[in-house]
């Protein structure tokens, strides 16, 4: 099962560097996160944390509220939201999807594909604040990934 979820990651990996080729940074916030919301939004009926993350009084614990679902799916071992600098740092450790991927990445630049997730989760809130998303910095296990979130 996780030689089949790093080859998908693979594959989100080659598909988000065409994404970022095509539509740039700016084209996640105006096009990719509200469309994950637009779709993650039709589950909240179905899937009680969906329904929670909506309810979430802040972008932090909406983040943890899913960073916790991927421990309980045993997709991540351990996932984490802390405060750093103007905005978060993302991490995920023992990732069942990173192995061998991350290793052979090198210095490509990328954004964890849970970790953007993550933050998708946190758009939820409605405080007219975007994403500023930095590269992740890859491990053979996980990523740490920065986030600020910042009036346009």
């Amino acid at each position: 099962m996780y030689k089949i979820l790093a080859t998908f990651h693979a594959a989100l990996f080659g598909y988000e560097a065409a994404l970022l080729d095509f539509i740039g940074a700016r084209g996640y916030k105006t096009h990719v996160f509200p469309k994950i919301i637009e779709m993650v939004a039709t589950l909240k009926d179905d899937i009680p944390v969906v329904r929670d993350i909506m309810k979430a009084d802040s972008r932090f614990e909406a983040m943890n509220l899913w960073l916790q679902l991927l421990v309980e799916a045993k997709i991540i071992k351990e996932g984490s939201v802390e405060q750093s600098g103007d905005g978060y740092d993302i991490i995920i450790k023992g990732c069942s999807m990173a192995f061998p991927i991350h290793n052979q990445m090198g210095e490509q630049k990328a954004i964890c594909a849970n970790t953007l997730v993550t933050i998708a989760m946190s758009q939820f809130i409605d405080d007219d604040k975007v994403p500023i998303i930095s590269y992740s910095d890859f491990t053979s296990s996980g990523s740490i990934t920065h986030v600020a979130f910042k009036y346009e």
